[in-house]
């Protein structure tokens, strides 16, 4: 959810407009409102935690070499791709 629409939920709350009703207004599921309203009652903001991600283990040199491999050789083996690398 965007956070203009997350702050739209949360005004509407504070109005005191029943959680049913906001997922009604808004065409959004009654549990993506009941989150948005309990990040906010937590944090104190309706944007979301960023989430590591892990890292890549393959540059983006080699995976225009693996894309290049595969199309020219598509019966080849991860073993075969992986020594010719």
């Amino acid at each position: 959810l965007s956070e203009d629409l997350g702050k739209k939920i949360i005004e509407a709350y504070e109005k005191g407009i029943k959680q049913k009703d906001i997922s009604r207004i808004f065409s959004l599921h009654k549990s993506a409102v009941c989150k948005v309203i309990g990040r906010f009652k937590t944090r104190g903001n309706v944007i979301g935690i960023r989430k590591g991600r892990r890292p890549r283990k393959t540059t983006s040199t080699m995976n225009r070499r693996l894309k290049m491999i595969t199309s020219k050789y598509p019966r080849k083996s991860a073993k075969q791709i992986l020594q010719e690398l």
